[in-house]
């Protein structure tokens, strides 16, 4: 029989006022909330991959998805269905212009990408981008009803060769000319269990809208270079210069020991490797060589959004100006029981 995964603390649910079944990627989970308006609960959680390997096929199929239905039995005063949305926000990044210029439409407000957690491991989760209103960044924007981040889009990824639609995240998205490019992570499929198990970047380029609505775009690989031995790159962000494109990334020796890597080239096809530190082993940064310029020639006036590492059980990600100015915004995952379904708190400083 399927194998499933039960919480060990919150297995059991006592009075539940309202359940939830939601699959993500392939896996199927059940979560409980206590009452209205509470907190939703993991109660358990099944990989169809491994129970059920021709029904997880489907799920990463459009059409089998678009043809879902649904239904309940038994007495029940209300019943909503939709797309999963997040348990809390990772890879935070701000969307750019290809020189990279923090992406301006004319609203005032700044875009970020983010993964989108979802109730399991890596396949669960998808990119998904969200509007940043520096107006309302006041004492009490850090209460989610202040309006200061705004979910507007969710994106997901067909790999080339295959039919299957990824929910891979940890990536960029940045306007080109009249066109948008996002490069992403193959997180999506990722089985750290695999023997063959890697992590590539993919880069899709389309018209589409990308900061409104929910899109399945394309993805072709994106080559870059590495130091052998190399089992995986992510986290990938691209900016174009007078020369040509640097990209930087991180290249892991091994799950998951990695570091920073940043490549150049006159077009995206003809990348090498221009810079490296191997020392900074688990994505710690170099500090520049000079408050100016960074290392590998990048230069470090342009805005980023960094996740930073997990302290005291809380993940915090910053959005910065160096060195000029600086916008002080901590997203933050409140400290939480195990299966917890809460979203992310938002704190501003």
């Amino acid at each position: 029989g399927p194998v499933v995964l039960r919480s060990r603390r919150d297995g059991r649910a006592a009075d539940a006022t309202a359940l939830a079944l939601c699959l993500t990627g392939t896996h199927a989970a059940v979560l409980t909330q206590d009452h209205e308006g509470g907190p939703w609960t993991g109660r358990a959680r099944v990989d169809l991959a491994t129970s059920h390997p021709r029904a997880a096929r489907l799920t990463r199929s459009p059409t089998w998805l678009e043809d879902l239905q649904v239904g309940h039995d038994g007495v029940t005063t209300d019943l909503v269905a939709g797309g999963f949305g997040q348990l809390g926000l990772r890879d935070l990044r701000l969307v750019t212009h290809a020189d990279g210029r923090p992406y301006d439409d004319g609203s005032g407000r700044l875009h970020l990408t983010a993964t989108s957690a979802g109730p399991g491991p890596f396949g669960t989760g998808h990119s998904s981008v969200w509007a940043l209103d520096p107006a309302r960044l006041g004492s009490a924007a850090g209460a989610p009803e202040s309006g200061a981040l705004t979910h507007t889009a969710d994106l997901f990824v067909r790999r080339r060769g295959s039919s299957a639609v990824l929910g891979d995240p940890a990536g960029h998205l940045l306007r080109v000319d009249d066109a948008w490019l996002l490069a992403t992570s193959t997180w999506g499929d990722f089985d750290p269990d695999r023997h063959d198990a890697s992590v590539a970047v993919t880069l899709a380029e389309t018209g589409a809208d990308l900061l409104h609505g929910v899109h399945v775009v394309p993805g072709e690989p994106l080559p870059l270079p590495t130091d052998d031995p190399s089992v995986g790159v992510w986290d990938p962000h691209l900016l174009r210069t007078d020369d040509g494109w640097l990209v930087g990334y991180v290249s892991a020796t091994r799950f998951f020991r990695f570091h920073p890597v940043i490549a150049e080239g006159p077009d995206l096809d003809s990348l090498r490797r221009s810079a490296g530190d191997p020392g900074a082993v688990g994505g710690a940064r170099p500090r520049p060589a000079h408050p100016g310029r960074a290392r590998g020639g990048v230069p470090d006036q342009h805005p980023v959004a960094h996740a930073g590492p997990a302290r005291r059980g809380l993940a915090a990600g910053h959005l910065r100006r160096h060195p000029s100015g600086r916008a002080g915004v901590r997203i933050r995952h409140p400290r939480r029981r195990r299966g917890d379904a809460r979203g992310p708190a938002l704190t501003w400083e």
